[in-house]
């Protein structure tokens, strides 16, 4: 019965051990940044989002799916969606610098949240000789 147990004990420590090297991530965002004002519409800024990413040599980074959220001190969240190939690592957002409502005075952006997500390619070969 304990051999047993210290078996299934070590099943299940390769496992979660197999799982955290699995949850590891390959993308890492190192830095969302304001730009300032954008040159096509006073009213908005340009918010760039900077990242990295990591992989076996046998995986192409194909695209990435950049989302940025604008929290406003009103409240008000911004959603933004954007493309990037698999090559990139920067992308560009405009979004208004000011969130207006009514009567209200405008509300100054207060935080961002950059999510990214990286589509990607894997290779595999084998050859056999006869």
């Amino acid at each position: 019965m304990n051999k047993i147990k210290h078996s299934l004990m070590l099943v299940l420590l390769l496992f979660l051990t197999a799982l955290g090297k699995a949850s590891v991530g390959q993308i890492e965002i190192t830095e969302i940044k304001n730009m300032g004002v954008s040159a096509l519409k006073e009213t908005h800024s340009i918010i760039q989002v900077s990242w990295t990413a990591q992989g076996a040599p046998e995986l192409k980074h194909v695209s990435f799916e950049l989302s940025l959220e604008v929290t406003y001190a009103d409240g008000f969240i911004e959603h933004s969606q954007a493309k990037a190939p698999g090559s990139a690592r920067t992308g560009r957002f405009e979004v208004p610098t000011l969130h207006r409502s009514g009567n209200q005075p405008a509300a100054e952006m207060k935080s961002f949240k950059a999510s990214i997500t990286a589509n990607y390619s894997e290779t595999t070969t084998k050859q056999v000789g006869l």
